[in-house]
């Protein structure tokens, strides 16, 4: 232990100021890129909600299942913020029902029974009773 603190110590005060900001330049393009794509996706989800027959093209060829459940949240709050016609017009309401069958989390019943009552509301109450 000795010999790694006595290495750190003897690295000079310039090196660390440069790790530093290399690591703060990391940090902020990755920010930049998570920005870039989440907004992409809006303009996607905009897109799809003004003209539906582009969901294909727009969502479905650019975003795999596990791509879009792992953006639920967003799009829970776009479809509270726009619209709640886009869940219907992108599936969601058949994925979330699809995962809530497998997982039985609490999370998606209740997202089931908000976003998709229509689709999932059997599910739900299947689930409640084996739970």
């Amino acid at each position: 232990m000795e010999p790694i603190l006595n290495f750190i110590g003897t690295i000079s005060l310039w090196i660390w100021i440069l790790i530093l900001g290399e690591f703060c330049l990391l940090v902020l393009v990755l920010y930049l890129i998570q920005k870039y794509t989440t907004q992409r996706f809006e303009k996607r989800l905009n897109c799809v909600l003004l003209d539906p027959s582009l969901v294909e093209s727009e969502i479905h060829e650019n975003y795999g299942t596990k791509s879009l459940l792992r953006k639920s949240k967003f799009i829970e709050k776009f479809a509270e913020k726009k619209d709640m016609k886009i869940i219907k017009i992108i599936d969601m309401d058949r994925l979330w029902t699809e995962q809530l069958k497998r997982s039985r989390n609490k999370r998606n019943f209740k997202r089931v029974l908000k976003f998709a009552p229509e689709e999932g509301l059997f599910t739900c109450f299947l689930i409640d009773k084996i739970c």
